[in-house]
C-alpha cells in the first residue's frame, strides 16, 4: 500500500509541476484554440465551448473516427482518458463492457441521437451495434452525473451525435474485407436542404472467428469438488478439439439507421431516428446436453434490437427554450444452448442425468428482453434579477417505463425450464440546475436531482461545480456530486439459469441502488493553436456495490457429491476510486499531429484492500496521425497504441482473484481520398499479435485483424 500512496504523490507531484507553468504563461492566453470552442452538450444539457463547461470532458471529432476505419465505434472514444473498453467477445455483441474511472462496468450511460442504450435487463450497453459511419462527435463526460441524468450515470455519459446532410443529395457504399474471413459492407444515402434533411445506413457484418485466434486456454470442471481446473501453460490448437465449447465463435450482424431533421419554423426544430439491428454469434458447443448420437451441439446466441426518438427544441422568446424527448428502445436476445430444469428444487433426485455424477441438462431456448421507453421534457430560461447577477435556470422532468421479460424452455417441447418473467417497472424524476454567471471569469453551477422508483428507495443527487476562467485559454474548474446506480432488472427480477454448465444464477429481489460521493478539480489549457491539454484529479466513494456472491450448492440432494457454483448478487461493498488523468494534443505542423491520454488511478475495496477486480492502476495511449492533401489526393495515417499494467480478475469457483500481465497493442489505419468520390483504407488491430487478458483469464483478447476497404461517394 505504501508504494500505491508514493506512486500517487509522484503522479500529484507531476500534475502540480505541469499545472504551474500553464498558469504563469499568460502572454500565450491571446490565443484560444479552436478546439476549446467545440461546442458541448453533455455536461449541463445546455450548449456551451468546452472552455465552459466546469466538468472533465472529452470530444472525439467525426473526422478522426472517419479516418480510423474501426470495426466498432468504441475503438474511437476507449483512447480518451480513465476509460477501458473490455471486448471479452472481440466484435461480437457477448460481454462487452464499458468502465470508466475504475468504478465498474454497467455503471454508465450511452446515448446515441437521444436514445438511451443501456439495456434495462443486463444494465449494459451493447457497444458492437454502435454506428460507425455518419457520426458528429462524440462526447465522454466523466464523473457522477446523476444530477442530470439519473441512475447509470454513477461513472460517466457517452453521448454519440450523428451528423446533419450536407445540402443536396449524397450517397456511398463501402464494403471491407479481412483475415478470418471478416466482411463488412456499408451503403449510405442522404439528401439535405434547409428545411429537411433525410440520412440512412444499412451494413452488413460477418467473421468466421470473432476472437481472431486459433487458440485457447483449457479449463475442466469436476462436478465431485465444485471445482475448475485451468491449463494455464498449454495453448491449444482448434485443430484436433473442434468440439470444444470454446470454438464454433462466427458472427453476423445487419443494421439499418435513419434520421429525419425537420424545421417547421425558425423557432421549432424537430429530429426523427430510427433503427433496427440484428446479429447472430456462435457460442460455442454444449457442455452437457448431446444428441441421439451422443455428440455436443452447437450453441448459438441471436439479438435484435429496435429503437424510435423524437427530440425537439422550441424558442419560446426571450431567449429561454423548451426541449423534449420521447424514445423506444426494445433489446431481445434469443439463445439455443443448454439448462437444467430449475423449475425443480435443486434438491430434487431428477436433478442428476443417468449415473447420478452430473446434473441433468436439457436442449433450451432462452428468450429475454425489455421495451423500455423514456419521454423528458425541459425548459431553460435565462434570468437576471437585480444585484444577484445573470442565470440560467434549467427544469426538467422525465418518465422512465421498462417492460420485461425472461422464459426459459425446452427446444422442441416448449416446456418451461424456470419460472417466467414477466414484469413492468417504472419510475419519473424532477430536476432542477442554475449556472450562476458571476462575472466574467467565474460561473457557480448547482443541480438537483429527484428519482422516485416503485421497487427501491427515492434517490435524491446533488452536484455543485465552480469554473475560473483565468484567461481565454486556462480554465479551472472544481465540482463535487452525488450518484447512483440501479440494479439491473436480471439481477433484481430475473430468473434462475445456467450461465455455464457448471453455475446457476439466481435474482435477488432485495437490492437497492449503489450509491456515490465523488469530488474532482481540473485544468483546462491552451497554448496557441498548437497545444492543448487537460489534467483532472478525482476522489470517490462508493457504498453497496453490488457484487457477485458465489457459494459452492450440491445438487439432486444431500450426499449426492454433484456441487455447482451458485451466484447471486448483494450490496457488499464498500469502495474507493481516486486518479488523475490527463490528455493533451500537439500539432506539430498543419499535417503532423500527436495526442496522448495518461491515466493514474487507484479503485481499492475498503473492506479488504484488494484492488477492484479489471481495474488497472496506470492506463494510457498515444497516437500519431499525419494528413497531406495534394492537388487531387489526400493521404492520411493513423498509428495508435494502447496499454495498462497488471489487473486482477476473478474466475468462478476460485477464492482468490488472479492477476493478470498488463500489456500494449498497436493499431494503424491507412487511406487515400482519390478526388472527391473514391477512397481506399487500410487498418490493423492489435498489430503484433499480442497476447494479453481482460475479461477473463482462461482466454485471450482478440488477435490481429487486417482489413482492406474502399468507399465511393456520389
Amino acid at each position: 500500500m505504501a508504494t500505491q500512496k508514493t506512486k500517487l504523490w509522484i503522479a500529484t507531484s507531476i500534475v502540480l509541476c505541469m499545472a504551474f507553468p500553464l498558469l504563469a504563461s499568460a502572454e500565450q492566453d491571446r490565443q484560444d484554440i479552436i478546439k476549446l470552442e467545440k461546442i458541448v452538450v453533455s455536461a449541463t444539457k445546455t450548449e456551451k465551448a468546452i472552455k465552459e463547461t466546469p466538468a472533465s470532458i472529452s470530444v472525439v471529432d467525426g473526422q478522426i473516427i472517419d479516418d480510423s476505419p474501426n470495426m466498432t465505434l468504441d475503438e474511437a472514444f476507449r483512447y480518451t482518458p480513465s476509460i477501458q473498453i473490455i471486448r471479452g467477445e472481440g466484435v461480437a455483441t457477448v460481454h462487452n463492457f464499458t468502465n470508466i474511472r475504475g468504478v465498474g462496468d454497467s455503471r454508465n450511460l450511452l446515448y446515441v441521437d437521444g436514445v438511451n442504450m443501456v439495456e434495462s435487463m443486463s444494465g449494459n450497453t451493447n457497444l458492437s451495434f454502435l454506428p460507425t459511419t455518419g457520426i458528429d462527435r462524440i462526447e465522454v463526460l466523466r464523473g457522477p452525473s446523476s444530477a442530470l441524468y439519473g441512475g447509470r450515470g454513477m461513472s460517466g455519459v457517452i453521448n454519440i451525435m450523428t451528423r446533419t446532410p450536407e445540402p443536396g443529395f449524397h450517397g456511398s457504399i463501402k464494403p471491407a474485407w479481412g483475415n478470418y474471413d471478416y466482411q463488412k459492407y456499408q451503403g449510405a444515402a442522404s439528401y439535405g436542404s434547409e428545411p429537411l434533411s433525410i440520412s440512412v445506413d444499412v451494413s452488413d457484418i460477418q467473421t468466421d472467428n470473432y476472437w481472431a485466434r486459433d487458440t485457447i486456454i483449457r479449463r475442466d470442471y469436476d462436478y465431485r469438488t465444485g471445482t475448475y481446473a485451468y491449463d494455464y501453460d498449454s495453448d491449444y490448437e482448434k485443430e484436433g478439439h473442434e468440439d470444444w465449447e470454446n470454438w464454433n465463435r462466427d458472427y453476423e450482424e445487419q443494421a439499418l439507421r435513419g434520421k429525419v431533421q425537420v424545421q417547421p419554423s425558425d423557432a421549432l426544430n424537430l429530429t426523427f431516428v430510427g433503427g433496427i439491428m440484428n446479429n447472430e454469434t456462435g457460442n460455442g458447443y454444449t457442455d452437457r446436453y448431446t444428441d441421439a448420437d451422443g455428440n455436443d451441439v452447437e450453441k448459438y446466441l441471436e439479438k435484435e434490437k429496435e429503437y424510435l426518438g423524437l427530440t425537439g427544441d422550441l424558442e419560446l422568446g426571450g431567449d429561454s427554450t423548451l426541449a423534449f424527448r420521447l424514445t423506444y428502445h426494445k433489446p431481445e436476445y434469443t439463445n439455443t444452448g443448454e439448462n437444467m430444469d430449475l423449475s425443480l428444487s435443486l434438491d430434487d433426485p431428477d436433478q442428476l442425468a443417468r449415473g447420478g455424477r452430473a446434473p441433468q441438462f436439457y436442449r433450451s431456448e432462452t428468450v429475454q428482453g425489455s421495451k423500455d421507453y423514456e419521454a423528458e421534457l425541459k425548459w431553460s430560461v435565462p434570468l437576471s434579477p437585480k444585484g444577484f447577477g445573470d442565470h440560467l435556470l434549467t427544469i426538467g422532468s422525465e418518465y422512465l417505463r421498462s417492460d420485461i421479460y425472461w422464459s426459459i424452455e425446452e427446444e422442441g417441447t416448449g416446456r418451461a425450464l424456470t419460472t417466467p418473467v414477466d414484469v413492468t417497472k417504472d419510475a419519473w424524476s424532477l430536476y432542477l440546475q442554475d449556472e450562476y454567471f458571476i462575472n466574467d471569469k467565474f460561473t457557480l453551477t448547482a443541480g438537483l436531482r429527484g428519482d422516485f422508483y416503485d421497487d427501491f428507495d427515492d434517490q435524491i443527487s446533488p452536484k455543485v461545480s465552480f469554473l475560473y476562467k483565468h484567461s481565454p485559454s486556462t480554465q479551472v474548474f472544481i465540482s463535487g456530486g452525488y450518484a447512483y446506480n440501479p440494479p439491473a432488472y436480471s439481477q433484481k427480477y430475473g430468473t434462475d439459469w445456467n450461465m455455464t454448465a457448471y453455475s446457476i444464477r439466481t435474482n435477488n429481489p432485495d437490492l437497492d441502488a449503489e450509491k456515490l460521493r465523488s469530488v474532482e478539480l481540473g485544468i483546462r489549457k491552451s497554448f496557441a493553436d498548437k497545444f492543448q491539454c487537460s489534467l483532472t484529479g478525482y476522489y470517490s466513494k462508493a457504498d453497496d456495490l453490488i457484487e457477485s456472491i458465489k457459494e459452492r450448492r450440491e445438487v439432486g440432494g444431500a450426499g449426492s457429491g454433484v456441487y455447482m457454483t451458485y451466484e447471486y448478487h448483494d450490496n457488499i461493498d464498500e469502495a474507493t476510486m481516486k486518479g488523475i488523468e490527463s490528455e493533451f494534443s500537439l500539432d506539430l505542423t498543419e499535417n503532423h499531429r500527436i495526442s496522448a491520454t495518461l491515466t493514474y488511478m487507484e479503485a481499492t475495496n475498503d473492506e479488504t484492500g484488494d484492488r477492484l477486480e479489471r481495474s488497472p492502476n496506470w492506463l494510457g495511449s498515444i497516437a500519431y496521425t499525419y494528413d497531406q492533401s495534394f492537388d487531387r489526393f489526400r493521404f492520411w495515417t493513423t498509428l495508435r497504441g494502447r496499454g495498462q499494467d497488471d489487473i486482477y480478475i476473478g474466475e468462478y469457483s476460485v477464492d482468490e482473484p488472479r492477476e493478470v500481465s498488463g500489456f500494449f497493442v498497436w493499431d494503424l489505419s491507412l487511406g487515400l481520398d482519390i478526388g472527391t468520390h473514391v477512397s481506399l483504407f487500410a487498418n490493423g488491430t492489435n498489430l503484433f499479435d499480442s497476447d494479453y487478458r481482460e475479461f477473463t483469464y482462461t482466454r485471450y483478447q482478440p488477435g490481429r485483424v487486417f482489413l482492406i476497404g474502399c468507399e465511393f461517394k456520389i
